[in-house]
C-alpha cells in the first residue's frame, strides 16, 4: 500500500471510519460505518454464510436487529464471487474506495489475497475453483465497467453463465432472476 493511502486509511481509521471484513468459520462478516453525507448509510453488519448451493446474507444493524436474512442461490463456484461483489457493491454505494478495506483474520490484518483464499467455501471442489477463476475477471469487469452482452457470452463460453448470471441480477436488482429463497 502507498503510503497517501496508508495515511488516508489511518486517518479513517482513527475516526472509526471503515470498512472491516472478518474471516469467520463459514464466510465472513462485513461491518459498514454510517455515512452522514450523501450518500447517507446506517452503520450495518453483513453476515455471510456458505450454504449448500448458496449465500445467505444476513443485515444487521448497530442494534442487532436482523433487516432481513437471505439466501441466494448460486453454484458453488460462485459463491465467493458473490460475497465479495456484495460487498463491493456495497462499498462503491457509499462512496468508500475499495482500496481502504481492512481484512481481518484470527485478530490479525491480513492482505486481500490471503483472506480470499482464507474465505473460501467447504462446498467447494477442485473443479469450482477452476470454474471460479474463469469467472472472476468477467465480475470484476461488470462490476467497475457494467454488465454488458459481452460479460454474459464470456461467460457462457467459460460455462459459467449460471454463477454470472446469479451475480448479476443481485447486483443490478433483477429480482425475478436473483434466486432469492
Amino acid at each position: 500500500m502507498d503510503n497517501d493511502l496508508l495515511e488516508v486509511q489511518q486517518i479513517l481509521e482513527r475516526n472509526d471510519y471503515r470498512v472491516e471484513l472478518t474471516a469467520t468459520a463459514g464466510g465472513c462478516t462485513a461491518k459498514f460505518p454510517t455515512r452522514v453525507e450523501v450518500p447517507l448509510s446506517p452503520c450495518a453488519k453483513h453476515q455471510y454464510e456458505y450454504v449448500e448451493n448458496g449465500l445467505r446474507a444476513t443485515l444487521i444493524n448497530e442494534d442487532g436487529i436482523i433487516y432481513s436474512d437471505r439466501i441466494y442461490k448460486c453454484p458453488t463456484y460462485s459463491q465467493r464471487l458473490l460475497m465479495f461483489s456484495h460487498i463491493i457493491s456495497k462499498c462503491l454505494s457509499i462512496d468508500f474506495a475499495v482500496a481502504l478495506i481492512n481484512f481481518i483474520y484470527d485478530n490479525q490484518s491480513v492482505n486481500e489475497d490471503v483472506f480470499y483464499h482464507i474465505c473460501s467455501s467447504k462446498y467447494m471442489t477442485e473443479q469450482d475453483t477452476l470454474l471460479e477463476m474463469e469467472l472472476k475477471p468477467i465480475i470484476i469487469q461488470g462490476i467497475f465497467s457494467g454488465f454488458t452482452t459481452l460479460h454474459e457470452m464470456t461467460a457462457k463460453t467459460t460455462k459459467t453463465l449460471e454463477g454470472y448470471l446469479c451475480i448479476r441480477n443481485l447486483l443490478t436488482g433483477k429480482s425475478e432472476e436473483n434466486n432469492e429463497s
